[in-house]
């Protein structure tokens, strides 16, 4: 019965109108399957059926039309195989079965990344910064910096972006990525979003001597004073636009106000304090997936791959076609 030719087109037929039909509803329901599509599929997709069944029922069709057309698949390709080595057939009569087995592991690799596995977006990267990967213990990345070329007319035109991988304090694997082209590491995939400038910090001049200070940080006068930024406030200075001014305060517990705009100063316990300029940092977004099906995925299409250049080259009955 599942071996039947009649049952592999019955279904063939079943499985286009299913997906035809699920294509309207895709179209008129946008944001639900742009949401779907961003979850690992099966742990989302038993979440959301209950409170909507019209817009989650031909995805069941679907799975369970797959599932028949593989068992289907399976029964042709073994009882094939068996007429196969059992009458000594040429070895080109194996190349189709090499095509269905293809098809089928690359489609358990699909079934195992639609069962386990993570999408995590939005993950932000600071330039030498080292954050945890999610939902692995004891992964982190780092970037290590940002090359991008602009043109005036077509806008980005080349990216490269390199990172670091660690494993708590060793690094694990090292390398570039670009905007189609993913970091993998351990079947963890890492697609650029986009990337930018942050502030890192300030450069100061503290009674003419230069320091370094971050937005939270504290830094020491030549005559030994420590001094310490506060909160960030935004208020009009007079100009009639919001102005960011930042508190210093002193170790005394005396505060000054300090505009976050170069060439600006304030004097407090006797020091003169200057902002010279802004220190900023690149930093990156970054969606990293997990499919643990992805190898099988691959060698399925590599099986499909070679069976389908079989057919075509591997013919004995192969003629030239003249017109």
């Amino acid at each position: 019965m599942f071996g039947s030719p009649w049952l592999t087109a019955g279904l063939t037929v079943l499985i286009c109108v299913d997906t035809v039909v699920g294509s309207f509803i895709v179209l008129r329901n946008r944001g639900f399957y742009e949401e779907l599509d961003m979850e690992v599929l099966f742990p989302h997709l038993l979440k959301v059926a209950p409170q909507h069944p019209e817009l989650t029922l031909w995805i069941f069709v679907l799975i369970l039309l797959v599932a028949l057309f593989a068992l289907n698949t399976t029964v042709c390709t073994i009882d094939r195989l068996y007429m196969i080595f059992t009458r000594r057939a040429p070895l080109r009569a194996v190349l189709p079965q090499l095509v269905h087995l293809g098809f089928l592991v690359a489609l358990v690799g699909h079934l195992v990344g639609s069962v386990d596995g993570f999408r995590a977006y939005g993950n932000v990267a600071i330039e030498g910064e080292k954050v945890p990967v999610p939902y692995t213990e004891g992964l982190y990345m780092r970037l290590d910096g940002v090359d991008a070329e602009f043109s005036r007319v077509s806008g980005l035109t080349g990216l490269k972006v390199s990172m670091t991988l660690f494993e708590e304090d060793s690094i694990v694997y090292s390398d570039e990525m670009s905007i189609n082209d993913p970091l993998i590491y351990r079947g963890i995939a890492f697609y650029y979003v986009k990337h930018g400038k942050t502030l890192k910090g300030f450069i100061m001049d503290v009674d003419g001597k230069r320091v370094e200070v971050s937005p939270d940080g504290s830094f020491l006068s030549p005559s030994g004073r420590i001094f310490y930024f506060g909160k960030i406030y935004s208020a009009d200075d007079g100009s009639a636009s919001a102005v960011p001014f930042i508190e210093v305060i002193a170790d005394s517990g005396r505060r000054a106000y300090l505009r976050l705009i170069p060439s600006s100063g304030v004097e407090l316990e006797g020091t003169t304090i200057t902002l010279v300029d802004y220190m900023l940092v690149s930093y990156g977004v970054f969606t990293i997936n997990r499919d643990p099906g992805i190898w099988l995925i691959g060698v399925g299409s590599l099986l499909l791959l070679a069976g389908m250049v079989g057919l075509v080259f591997a013919r004995e009955d192969r003629r030239e076609l003249v017109s």
